[in-house]
């Protein structure tokens, strides 16, 4: 079973694992067969920046996520990531805020508001793995 980081989070892989259930264009729960009948969305579908509500989570997407949730002061997403065995929170930025020249690597796009969160995520990143 996965360690978390002492972090205060008490949210270990099986528990993460529940967000790659809900699907990303519409926020339902996908099918036992990992379908949703929901569009497909695009870029002009997001929840625009402004819109976004500070300690809410959004469905989503982006490499290592589905739901995320906003923080206003940072102006960063927090999302629950899994790798190497190890569950932590970690930040990313919004799918359009990337500067000309500016580096990323991956950004959450966020398609709707998520009413019934899978698992609660703190709202900082104690730790950046990545420059996103």
């Amino acid at each position: 079973m996965a360690q978390d980081r002492k972090i205060g989070m008490r949210i270990n892989e099986a528990t993460a694992s529940r967000q790659w259930g809900i699907c990303f264009r519409c926020g339902n729960r996908l099918t036992a067969d990992g379908r949703c009948p929901c569009p497909a969305r695009n870029a002009e579908d997001m929840v625009p920046l402004g819109q976004l509500e500070h300690g809410a989570y959004y469905f989503g997407t982006c490499r290592n996520a589905r739901v995320a949730r906003w923080n206003a002061d940072t102006q960063r997403f927090v999302y629950v990531r899994v790798k190497l065995g190890e569950v932590f929170p970690e930040e990313i930025g919004y799918w359009v805020d990337a500067k000309p020249g500016e580096k990323r690597f991956d950004e959450f796009r966020p398609f709707g508001k998520l009413d019934s969160p899978p698992f609660e995520i703190q709202m900082t990143a104690t730790e950046r793995q990545w420059e996103s």
